[in-house]
């Protein structure tokens, strides 16, 4: 093979996202044959063959040496920028992106990765330089290299990115990079932004750190109990919670007693467009706390005393002793008022065969909702395909078994032989 043919072998290796082993090896043994006629081509292409083949510190070693040769060549900077994004050294990252700016002669606008690595330093020498931070990219149709006039879907999409980006709305960034990577591969687009999903992710994840950092025990019992509902607003934002594990959060903060910060989170969720379809899990978390304050407001005393009737009528009921255990509820009711004892009260008119009765009781109880709202769901729908109304029962079934996909926990559903013998079925 003559030089030219050898250097071509090499250099269109580089239109691919990967290559094999056998190609890295062929690409190698052509290099080495132009290593004494042009050492600067041998060391860069040995560099940029190493960072495809996924070698980022061989590729950083092969490009330093063909910086020696030739110490003002901006494509060095720019390929031992990646590698260094690579191997998450995120500060030499900055100082060579800065050395291809300074070098380049060319027009290019690389002020969006320096902005993120920018950013990636001030998490790193703390949240609050990060904070004080108010650095802004302004939105262009240049995206490194590429100008994007050609191509208006793109240039659309990268102005989304960085007006997103602005507000710090990293996942929304992130997902408009990552549709730009889908549109670019599809049509061989001559452009990469893998090093910028890499960048906005790697600033998502440390801003992450912080805020779970700060959920500390001691930060949910702080007066200043916002801050703490903000860091976990904030880590939606960023992903780290779906809406049903944020629900399972805010369960967690409601069981730890923490009971303004939870109706605080569950306030600001309800206004928001990604909850809409979980307003019924807001109204059972409001109930679950609802719960909690009016048992609260007992006094210690009449609180210990509420538990201690309350387990002498579960005994009664265990014992099938429908009647004694009925009048020891209704009883618990009528001395403290607390709503949960509708429940109590149902369940056992529902074991008595009293159903019509029950279901009033039930719902009852459901207009305040609380821990046992999807066990009401269970009864009600059971009451309802007794009395053959099928879609009120079919109804109710979905209400359970959305509660129960978003807290999942053991629990044992009757059966459809009304007395028979409990058995525990998984809900999908």
């Amino acid at each position: 093979m003559t030089n030219r043919e050898l250097r071509g072998y090499v250099q269109r290796l580089y239109k691919y996202k990967s290559i094999s082993d056998r190609q890295f090896s062929n690409a190698v043994n052509n290099l080495e044959q132009l290593r004494e006629s042009d050492p600067y081509f041998y060391y860069f292409n040995m560099g940029k063959l190493h960072s495809l083949f996924g070698n980022p510190n061989d590729a950083i070693s092969y490009l330093e040496q063909a910086l020696v040769l030739k110490p003002e060549n901006p494509t060095c900077y720019y390929n031992m920028y990646k590698c260094y994004v690579k191997n998450g050294d995120f500060a030499k990252a900055y100082e060579v992106l800065n050395g291809f700016v300074f070098y380049n002669e060319k027009e290019v606008d690389f002020s969006f990765p320096l902005d993120l690595l920018n950013t990636i330093k001030f998490l790193d020498e703390g949240f609050l330089t990060y904070l004080n931070n108010n650095s802004f990219v302004v939105p262009s149709t240049k995206c490194g290299f590429n100008d994007l006039c050609d191509s208006p879907e793109l240039s659309r999409l990268y102005n989304e990115v960085l007006m997103a980006y602005n507000k710090k709305d990293f996942m929304e960034a992130l997902s408009k990079l990552i549709r730009m990577d889908y549109i670019i591969r599809e049509r061989n687009y001559p452009m990469e932004v893998d090093t910028l999903i890499t960048l906005l992710k790697t600033v998502k994840e440390k801003e992450a750190k912080y805020y779970m950092n700060g959920l500390t025990e001691d930060s949910l019992k702080n007066e200043d109990y916002i801050v703490y509902c903000d860091y976990c607003l904030r880590l939606y934002e960023l992903g780290k919670y779906d809406q049903e594990s944020f629900f399972r959060k805010i369960q967690e903060i409601i069981e730890s007693g923490a009971l303004d910060s939870a109706s605080y989170l569950l306030d600001e969720v309800s206004e928001r467009k990604d909850f809409e379809n979980y307003l019924d899990i807001v109204d059972y978390l409001r109930g679950f706390i609802r719960e909690k304050k009016e048992f609260n407001l007992l006094s210690e005393e009449n609180q210990k005393d509420f538990t201690s009737k309350r387990l002498h009528a579960k005994s009664k009921y265990k014992k099938k002793l429908n009647q004694a255990c009925l009048d020891e509820y209704t009883a618990l009711k009528d001395e403290y008022g607390l709503k949960i004892c509708d429940y109590y009260i149902a369940k056992v008119m529902f074991r008595m065969g009293m159903f019509s009765q029950a279901k009033e009781k039930f719902l009852s109880y459901l207009e305040q909702g609380g821990v046992k709202t999807e066990k009401a769901y269970m009864f009600l729908a059971k009451i309802e395909k007794i009395q053959k109304n099928i879609p009120e029962s079919k109804r109710y079934i979905k209400m359970m078994k959305k509660i129960h996909r978003v807290f999942p926990r053991d629990f044992e559903y009757l059966t459809d032989k009304l007395y028979g013998r409990k058995k525990k079925v998984k809900v999908e």
